[in-house]
């Protein structure tokens, strides 16, 4: 029995071989996938810190500004909502703003803001989709490439 017969001497080989020279192994189209999965977890971790960072789970700024808000002193609402990091906050500050300098344009100035702090929200998800799509495409072009030269070798050693 040769030693690539058996089943586990290629997992034998492969838990002692170190992780570059495993990765190596892969031929050259493996690195638009390295670059794409670097990239990907890069915009990952990114949008985790700018998530964390909103605190969108906390609300309590809200309670102060209703208060203001059924007071009937928008002014002092949005003034409540220029602390908070929410997105949400200025949404309503806008608002706000809104419903003192002009009343009819209330709803047209909320969707108009709330547009743009979901496009801030938003960003780089686009790309983040993008290298999910390619990224097993380079996969299986590596694949088709890996039995293209498997098979040309296969002919040659006739």
């Amino acid at each position: 029995m040769t030693p690539l017969s058996h089943p586990s001497a290629v997992v034998v080989n492969a838990q002692s071989m170190p992780l570059g020279e495993l990765l190596g192994h892969g031929g050259w189209a493996m690195y638009p996938i390295y670059a794409c999965s670097v990239l990907a977890l890069a915009i990952f971790v990114q949008k985790l810190l700018e998530l964390r960072a909103l605190n969108l789970r906390k609300t309590d700024w809200l309670d102060a500004v209703l208060t203001h808000v059924r007071a009937g002193d928008s002014a002092s609402a949005e003034e409540a909502c220029r602390l908070p990091p929410h997105p949400a906050a200025r949404v309503v500050a806008a608002v706000a703003r809104a419903l003192r300098e002009n009343p009819d344009q209330v709803e047209g100035e909320a969707k108009r803001v709330a547009s743009l702090e979901l496009q801030k929200v938003e960003r780089n998800l686009g790309m983040l989709s993008f290298l999910a799509q390619v990224s097993p495409l380079l996969g299986l072009l590596g694949t088709v490439l890996g039995m293209v030269d498997l098979f040309m070798g296969l002919q040659g050693a006739d």
